[in-house]
């Protein structure tokens, strides 16, 4: 490449090299996102994996099972256009065709190594460890806890900001949350309580959530009452630090939800005052956000593992 020749977006960015045409590519990137997801929402980034109670693993393993039965039949259906498709390629890249034509991975390459799949493995202490390997087991439970919480903060996190601080701003009487909202709480409380054994302290908040939840139905919203005390989890979770969860259930309002928000209930106001445009209609029924996935051009990053 001369000095000053710099190839389109479309064939290189940051780095990577483009060897196949990304719109091709977009459901495979769709299915890792989904699978990426899925182990989010029960487990929690580790070793390269993720780190999964054994009771949520069932369903997951279900889950990424149906993604791969998917996976599979859009793979056949983009190997069968392959070879057509890298032509039509090829022709687009112009003066750069030959650069990627020696980068292109064969056909039967990319069918062996352009898979999805995961292996599940246990993790357990061996026996007859010595104080400084139990030490260090004890610190490294400590890395993952911490990032646990940060990744129930995240989530609350955007749960307060597009849904909470609109609710809150409106009377008492008006507070609603949608099923949607409700049932991502849901998720998220799950997630806290099946890493429990990672740090004691939030057993408390666990359990004051699950009655929190368990006093509104199944497939229902919420509204007045059950709002506040559902925000105040939220409130709690997107703090995202043990110490939070600790603190909020010792306090002696915590019987009283509104209690545990620092500005006190929102004032009496009417709703145009308060209620952003378009407020109504974003309420609870935010997608859920796709997860940020590595960045490396799917062709060229070999296989589509998933270590559980």
């Amino acid at each position: 490449v001369d000095p000053g020749q710099i190839p389109p977006e479309r064939l290189a960015h940051l780095g990577v090299k483009r060897v196949f045409d990304p719109e091709k590519l977009k459901w495979a990137r769709e299915i890792y996102n989904r699978a990426y997801r899925a182990c989010l929402l029960v487990g929690t980034r580790w070793a390269g994996g993720f780190l999964v109670p054994l009771q949520a693993l069932p369903g997951l393993e279900a889950e990424l099972s149906s993604l791969r039965d998917e996976w599979e039949a859009k793979k056949g259906a983009f190997l069968v256009r392959y070879d057509e498709d890298l032509e039509a390629f090829l022709q687009e890249a112009g003066p750069w065709a030959d650069m990627i034509r020696r980068a292109v991975l064969p056909r039967g390459v990319v069918e062996a190594k352009f898979r999805f799949g995961w292996m599940t493995l246990a993790v357990r202490p061996p026996e007859g460890l010595s104080e400084a390997a139990e030490q260090a087991m004890e610190e490294a439970a400590g890395r993952v806890a911490d990032g646990l919480w940060a990744e129930v903060g995240d989530e609350a996190r955007e749960i307060y900001e597009r849904v909470v601080v609109n609710v809150l701003a409106r009377p008492l009487a008006e507070r609603k949350l949608r099923k949607s909202t409700v049932e991502r709480v849901r998720r998220l409380v799950a997630k806290v309580q099946g890493f429990v054994f990672l740090d004691p302290r939030v057993a408390a908040f666990a359990d004051r959530a699950r009655q929190v939840l368990d006093a509104i139905p199944k497939g229902k919203g919420a509204e007045g009452l059950q709002v506040d005390a559902l925000c105040a989890l939220i409130l709690e979770m997107k703090e995202g630090a043990p110490e939070r969860y600790h603190n909020a259930v010792q306090k002696e309002a915590a019987a009283e939800p509104l209690a545990l928000f620092p500005d006190g209930p929102a004032q009496e106001a009417s709703a145009e005052e308060h209620r952003p445009v378009g407020a109504e209609e974003e309420e609870g029924c935010e997608p859920d956000p796709v997860p940020v996935a590595p960045s490396e051009d799917l062709l060229s990053s070999g296989e589509m593992d998933l270590f559980l």
